[in-house]
């Protein structure tokens, strides 16, 4: 029993780590309200990039091309 609640602890903490590695290599901007931006074609890989469900862009901080359109977009603000 003890075992198993290490386990879960030990997982959580794992969970909590990836979580912060994630958000440190990462740049989120978010939609405005009452605007309807909800993607772009991607120029390198031509694979449309959207927005998730709360509205937001998660985009890596070595995506530059990326980066660069969401900051010339007029509906987003950086977070």
């Amino acid at each position: 029993m003890a075992a198993k609640k290490e386990t879960e602890k030990n997982i959580e903490e794992v969970t909590t780590e990836q979580e912060e590695v994630m958000t440190e290599n990462t740049v989120t901007y978010k939609v405005l309200k009452n605007k309807n931006f909800v993607g772009f074609v991607h120029p390198d890989t031509r694979r449309l990039v959207t927005a998730n469900d709360k509205g937001e862009f998660i985009v890596k901080k070595s995506d530059t091309k990326a980066i660069a359109i969401l900051n010339n977009a007029v509906d987003l603000h950086e977070i």
